[in-house]
């Protein structure tokens, strides 16, 4: 078999050298993630630089590769998100998910077990059922405030600085089954920018404010029957927002229009308080062969999360484009 070999801004060139591996990736499903926004408002109409679930779910399986998770965890990473809908956790606000995000998740294991994922799977002898279920993979997935694979490649790719987060990935190991920093400056270095991505990016007013413009956007294009919810599933977002911008729909166009300006901040605002779900990490790292919480070292970060909780529960009030 001739390697594919992939070129990551983060990780560099890694080179696929197996079968079950290279197979995946060439699949419909996830080829189909390319099409599909990582921050869920589509770059068009987002205000910074966003990037697809396929660039996501390939660097989860290059971080799991590069920290010695097994095969079938690098299998079961690489698939993580393949059952995302179109514009990813948009979805989840326009079925009141907002608070929980895991609308994908319910529909995982029969996207693993379509005829094309899981014929691939069984050719290499892996149950589908068993890949499908994310929570015996630790690397790959695990609770707030741990570090994670998925977690931890999602945030690097909305650092500020590209050099920081390569700095933060050839920091990181695995220690006593988790995942850690070697040092604690690295540590510090993550756990401060995440924060800051939960507090102006994931939960700050332009995210919350897009999201529920957009979803007002396409709650009333499958009202008036210009697109359909199974489209959701089925399509990528080219097809959607084609059909969105054809629609001559004057309330679906008005609200793009606001959409594609880059800032949303000098509208008037409406008496409507909106959240988000709270995100935040508590890094360890390696101290004379022990773990130690972030937190627990360093009291200010242990304030800057209790003041990002508190900002969270406060809200922020959207564009009033009525």
């Amino acid at each position: 078999m001739k390697p594919l070999v992939l070129t990551d801004k983060i990780y560099g060139r890694v080179k696929i050298t197996t079968p079950v591996i290279a197979e995946l990736i060439k699949s419909k499903p996830f080829q189909r993630l390319k099409y599909i926004s990582q921050l869920g408002v589509p770059q068009k109409f987002y205000y910074r630089e966003n990037f697809s679930r396929y660039e996501h779910s390939l660097g989860v399986f290059i971080l799991l590769q590069s920290l010695g998770a097994s095969l079938e965890e690098q299998v079961a990473g690489l698939l993580h998100d393949v059952s995302h809908t179109t514009f990813s956790h948009v979805f989840d606000w326009m079925v009141n998910n907002q608070h929980r995000d895991d609308s994908h998740e319910k529909r995982h294991l029969n996207i693993i077990k379509s005829a094309e994922i899981s014929s691939i799977l069984e050719k290499y002898d892996y149950v589908p059922t068993r890949i499908a279920d994310l929570k015996r993979y630790k690397l790959l997935d695990t609770h707030i405030p741990a570090l994670c694979a998925d977690r931890i490649d999602y945030s690097l790719r909305q650092f500020p600085q590209l050099s920081m987060a390569r700095s933060c990935y050839k920091d990181l190991t695995v220690f006593n089954k988790v995942i850690a920093f070697k040092s604690k400056q690295p540590a510090t270095t993550f756990g401060y920018n995440f924060l800051k991505l939960q507090i102006s990016g994931w939960s700050g007013f332009e995210n919350i404010s897009r999201f529920q413009i957009f979803t007002q956007v396409l709650k009333k294009a499958i009202q008036s029957k210009v697109i359909s919810k199974e489209d959701f599933y089925t399509r990528d977002e080219r097809y959607i927002i084609k059909r969105l911008e054809m629609s001559h729909n004057g309330f679906i166009l008005h609200r793009l229009s606001v959409l594609s300006q880059k800032s949303l901040a000098n509208l008037p605002k409406s008496r409507q308080l909106l959240t988000n779900k709270f995100r935040y990490v508590d890094p360890p790292y390696i101290s004379q062969n022990n773990l130690i919480r972030l937190s627990i070292a360093d009291p200010k970060f242990r304030e800057l999360i209790k003041h990002a909780k508190l900002l969270n529960e406060k809200g922020i009030y959207p564009p009033d484009i009525s």
